[in-house]
């Protein structure tokens, strides 16, 4: 728009510069002559001298081409100016562009290789625990729980066998309880007021010396019993926290059964005459329940160690 204006103030100006000449006239009918002492210029044909404004004309026909080749010079320069200030413009945010891809890319990648490492050495702790865990549980088994549940199957076993001998030999003053529940004794006998009571070898070992039958399981028994007491002074570390108490009484129950079997008592002791050493009531049970809870444990533990296997290998 400004060169537009530039353009048209320069006709204004040429046009009002052009009128503003003396038009040049000829000798027309009627003229006055010129004074005396004025010369005129005459053509051959006698005609006047031509116009000095044509010369003016030509300037501004001049003028007027430079002011269109300026226009024209203004009007490609915004343009190839503007171009090239795109092209750098996009040049310029491709680059960034790249370059911010580039480092996003580069983040995203660490931060996926840090969770990846961080989850890796999460699951190898794990497995680390598992697998100590599982060496204890091993050890607990192997070493304490399979031994003390196989030997105490076989004393109660022999206890049994024993007992159905008594009642065997003598009827009426053993008997079995089949509908024993609980806490009730599964065997009774006869005590010297003529009422039942619950049997416990503890009070009725003297009696049994005379029959040679049942005195011979009881010795078995006993020697299963050093056994357990074996495996207790080894391998109680081994031992659930609520069994070792538990434990503590067996072995003495077992060394007050072994001092009566060597004495030389022959009558019983009246039922609960012993205020301590009975076999603590129980026992066989809860080192079953342990036993089978720890073995549990073991398949669930190499089940979780596989798994954390097959996912560390990927």
């Amino acid at each position: 728009m400004k060169t537009y204006a530039l353009v048209v103030a320069l006709v204004v100006f040429a046009v009002a510069l052009a009128a503003q000449q003396p038009t040049p006239q000829g000798s027309p009918k009627g003229a006055s002559h010129p004074a005396p002492g004025t010369s005129q210029t005459m053509g051959s044909s006698g005609s006047t001298t031509p116009p000095v404004g044509l010369s003016d004309q030509a300037k501004v026909v001049e003028l007027t081409h430079r002011v269109q080749m300026l226009e024209l010079q203004v009007a490609q320069r915004p343009a190839r100016s503007e171009s090239d200030y795109n092209v750098a413009i996009i040049g310029a945010a491709a680059v960034f562009g790249a370059a911010l891809v580039a480092a996003v890319l580069g983040i995203f990648g660490q931060v996926l290789a840090a969770r990846h490492a961080a989850r890796v050495a999460r699951d190898e702790a794990l497995y680390k625990d598992a697998a100590k865990i599982l060496e204890l549980r091993m050890r607990q088994v192997q070493e304490f729980y399979a031994p003390m549940f196989a030997l105490m199957r076989q004393s109660k076993d022999l206890y049994d066998k024993m007992l159905q001998q008594l009642v065997a030999d003598e009827p009426s003053r053993y008997r079995n309880v089949p509908t024993a529940i609980e806490k009730e004794f599964r065997w009774e006998v006869l005590d010297k007021k003529g009422e039942w009571q619950g049997f416990r070898l503890l009070d009725q070992l003297p009696a049994i010396k005379s029959n040679l039958k049942a005195l011979a399981l009881v010795d078995a028994n006993l020697l299963i019993g050093e056994k357990i007491c074996k495996v207790i002074s080894n391998r109680a570390g081994y031992a659930s926290e609520a069994l070792v108490d538990m434990l503590g009484q067996y072995m003495a129950h077992y060394a007050i059964l072994a001092t009566i079997r060597n004495g030389k008592e022959t009558e019983a002791f009246e039922p609960g005459w012993h205020k301590v050493g009975y076999f603590p009531f129980g026992l066989d049970m809860k080192i079953g329940e342990a036993y089978h809870e720890v073995s549990k444990s073991i398949d669930d533990l190499r089940k979780g160690s596989t798994r954390t296997l097959e996912t560390l290998a990927k």
